[in-house]
């Protein structure tokens, strides 16, 4: 049943050295702040040493004025020598590949309360308070953060990138019935609804084909973009 498990594989054109695959998870390793740090550096050094072909950076914020603390930013340029072009160097020098999630958090930012929460539509938690949902302007803005992220993810040496589409997270959100009640042409039908996530996908996959190599692979409720 494993019998191709330590053996390489090739994704349209990554080769990893074999299939084990570190998926992303959460680590608050940056404290306070949204930078890569040492702890992170030695955490992602230390899977490649155990064993994992491909590092999944966990979520990376692409859009500033929604990205809380404590969790890594790549929506501006600064991050990519505050620490992020280090971590994808040092798994590199251990034999591995870097990847990162772009993700815009939609409510779960709201553990941070500087940041802005970006919500798919009007949505009450009470008689009193009730939270807006993205105007145009703000989807347009948010789609072209992930194209922007795109390309730092590259500059930074990263090898793919996620498109975190699932959990809730503002993709997920816009695309799911349950949550999107928008009435506008981001809402209603599952085309409408589909069109800000892909607005998201089209525009960091452009970006791509300009400075990399572009392949795609489809993953349940994510996107992989593999870097030159």
């Amino acid at each position: 049943m494993f019998e191709k498990l330590f053996t390489p594989i090739k994704i349209r054109g990554m080769e990893l050295k074999h299939r084990i695959v570190m998926p992303a998870m959460g680590t608050k390793f940056s404290g306070q702040a949204s930078y890569v740090t040492p702890t992170h550096i030695n955490y992602h050094v230390e899977r490649v040493k155990g064993g994992s072909a491909l590092n999944i950076v966990e979520v990376c914020s692409v859009h500033t004025p929604s990205a809380p603390r404590g969790f890594l930013s790549i929506s501006e340029d600064e991050y990519i020598p505050g620490g992020l072009k280090e971590l994808t160097d040092a798994i590199h020098a251990e034999g591995g590949k870097a990847g990162l999630q772009l993700w815009q958090g939609s409510l779960a930012v709201g553990s941070d309360q500087t940041a802005q929460i970006l919500m798919a539509c009007d949505t009450p938690f009470s008689e009193e308070i009730t939270l807006p949902g993205a105007t145009i302007e703000e989807i347009k803005e948010v789609v072209t953060c992930f194209g922007k992220a795109a390309a730092r993810a590259v500059e930074a040496g990263f090898d793919c990138v996620e498109f975190h589409c699932a959990h809730n997270y503002l993709p997920h959100s816009f695309l799911s019935g349950g949550i999107n009640f928008r009435t506008d042409e981001y809402g209603g039908s599952f085309e409408n609804r589909a069109k800000f996530p892909l607005e998201c996908i089209r525009q960091s996959g452009k970006i791509f084909r300009k400075i990399c190599r572009y392949s795609c692979e489809l993953m349940p409720m994510m996107i992989i973009w593999k870097a030159a």
